[in-house]
């Protein structure tokens, strides 16, 4: 029973993840129309050789490093503020909590 709607979930989410990969063996214009150009292998190669794509992930990388670090942090120093009994606990908890919510 549940086939129709797994071979439905699978159209839905395989399709554009093997679009995009065809895509990456093509120069994409979007002036005039979607327009596809083939180039193989190029844009993979400018991946790895391009010192513009190699920076970004390099500020990727220290903007992931950085923000990730303060979320722990932060989220740490909270957790331990927020484990011992003190008055308005719940009151914290419940205004830190309700964003998620």
């Amino acid at each position: 029973m549940l086939l129709p709607a797994l071979l439905l979930l699978a159209a839905l989410s395989l399709f554009p993840f093997f679009y995009i990969i065809w895509m990456s063996f093509n120069e994409v214009s979007l002036i005039g129309g979607v327009n596809f150009e083939w180039v193989g292998l190029q844009n993979w190669t400018d991946l790895v050789t391009d010192p513009d794509v190699r920076s970004s992930w390099i500020v990727s990388g220290i903007y992931f490093v950085a923000t990730v670090g303060l979320e722990m942090f932060l989220g740490i120093s909270i957790a331990l503020l927020l484990h011992e009994t003190i008055w308005g606990k719940n009151l914290a908890l419940s205004i830190l909590l309700m964003p998620m919510f």
